[in-house]
């Protein structure tokens, strides 16, 4: 059974210490973000696209449950996550 986490927004200060350490600056590093998104949202299939080597476009599409209706107006809310709270939790087993 995978656990459903409660989407909010961080605090400043995690948000703060987040920004200070860890930036996606790779095209690797975004897939796999987008990747590990989708297995924490249950996909059993994800399709990755890209156009010109991901300079046009990178797509990842899954069949994972998605997002709760109550928290879309989050979806576009700076800093909103599911699983983190503390900047500690980044290192532990989400």
């Amino acid at each position: 059974h995978l656990q459903r986490w409660v989407m909010d927004r961080l605090a400043k200060d995690v948000v703060h210490e987040i920004c200070t350490n860890q930036v996606v600056v790779t095209l690797h590093a975004c897939v796999k973000e987008l990747v590990e998104n989708a297995l924490d949202a249950g996909a059993t299939r994800i399709e990755i696209r890209l156009r010109e080597s991901g300079s046009e476009l990178l797509e990842v599409v899954d069949n994972g449950r998605g997002v709760r209706s109550e928290d879309h107006a989050l979806l576009a809310t700076r800093h909103a996550t599911s699983k983190i709270r503390k900047y500690d939790d980044l290192s532990s087993s989400l």
